[in-house]
């Protein structure tokens, strides 16, 4: 990597409801492919996403428990984030919690729906 080019910043949500394993290990991926990890709950990560960073990752975990900790603002700023063109990763229950809608169907024993 050249080192006058500036390192990529990643901004990786660990608030509630992340699991912990899935946040070092998404961590340490980030890292790998050369970006400065920024991990941030709350109100804090909400704050971050005005910076712009040049990806944001919410890995896996109770996506609803990501609702309570963001709340309507985070969600508003998420938004706003990849409406101006940002790049987001949402993992597992990550990507619940960005989806605009979430239903499941239950398969009964012989396959069928």
């Amino acid at each position: 990597m050249d080192k006058n080019k500036e390192k990529k910043v990643a901004l990786l949500y660990d608030g509630s409801g992340a699991y912990p394993s899935g946040v070092v290990a998404w961590e340490q991926v980030l890292q790998a492919r050369g970006y400065d990890v920024v991990k941030a709950s709350g109100q804090r990560f909400t704050d971050r996403l005005a910076v712009k960073p040049d990806l944001v990752t919410i890995p896996g975990g109770h996506s609803a428990k990501y609702n309570e900790d963001l709340g309507r603002e985070g969600v508003t700023a998420i938004s706003s984030y990849v409406q101006g063109g940002g790049t987001l990763l949402g993992v597992c229950g990550g990507a619940y919690f960005l989806s605009e809608d979430i239903s499941f169907k239950m398969l009964e024993r012989d396959g069928s729906v």
